[in-house]
């Protein structure tokens, strides 16, 4: 069915990445054979519609009663970690000071280490926590020296409550990609980012709002264009 088809494309997409980083260490190898595969037959991800406009985040936040639960919140939305990573987040994993989170290899989906820089609403919910108490993990469990280990059910009570039943956890991290991508934000920065191996995978968060459409076309300047097309523009016709 299309659900397969989307994770064999996935499964090829990670095999290639791992042929293409085995080819630059060089490990021996020489060819990718995951990019000779005929994937035509193979169906592409349906673009998904769960990201959250400005004002739809602020009817979320503004549902929720704890100062944690917006920590939450604001983590997903502007620094697009995912569920676990968000709640395994430890003190130790963030610089205050060059306004930084550090997620290290073993915590990322990929396994590749990534590094965010601080949106200032992220700044601002971490440094209300007093210094004190900026140690072990952000989002603390009942048990001691242990992490929250799940948000899902506090966060469809804060759902229920914005009237907002069909928000899922994970599109706060579809959010702050399309917000990305929305601002302009080169798509090499903004998959760096997410901690996504391929351009494929970014492009499934990429939604156009008529503001960034009408940016886009207002860029046109007929004073700066040459009369000359170039290939590029000739293949685009």
């Amino acid at each position: 069915n299309g659900g397969h088809h989307v994770q064999t494309r996935r499964d090829l997409a990670f095999l290639s990445s791992l042929y293409t980083r085995a080819r630059r260490w060089d490990c021996g190898v020489t060819d990718n054979p995951a990019k000779n595969v005929d994937k035509s037959d193979l169906r592409e991800a349906r673009s998904r519609k769960g990201h959250l406009k400005p004002h739809e985040f602020e009817k979320l936040l503004g549902a929720c009663r704890q100062e944690n639960h917006r920590r939450f919140m604001i983590l997903g939305a502007y620094t697009g970690m995912r569920h676990q990573e968000i709640l395994k987040l430890s003190w130790d994993e963030i610089d205050m000071k060059q306004k930084t989170i550090n997620l290290p290899g073993d915590r990322t989906k990929n396994r590749e280490p990534r590094e965010i820089p601080m949106h200032d609403s992220v700044f601002d919910t971490l440094s209300s926590t007093p210094k004190p108490k900026r140690s072990g993990y952000v989002f603390k469990g009942r048990k001691e020296n242990k992490a929250e280990n799940n948000f899902g059910s506090r966060f469809r009570r804060i759902r229920q409550r914005a009237g907002m039943p069909k928000v899922r956890v994970h599109d706060l991290r579809h959010t702050f990609a399309s917000w990305l991508l929305q601002s302009g934000v080169p798509d090499k920065t903004a998959r760096d980012l997410m901690g996504h191996l391929t351009p494929s995978m970014t492009d499934r968060y990429s939604h156009n709002s008529l503001r960034s459409k009408r940016r886009a076309v207002a860029l046109i300047d007929l004073n700066t264009l040459s009369d000359t097309q170039s290939s590029d523009e000739n293949r685009a016709g």
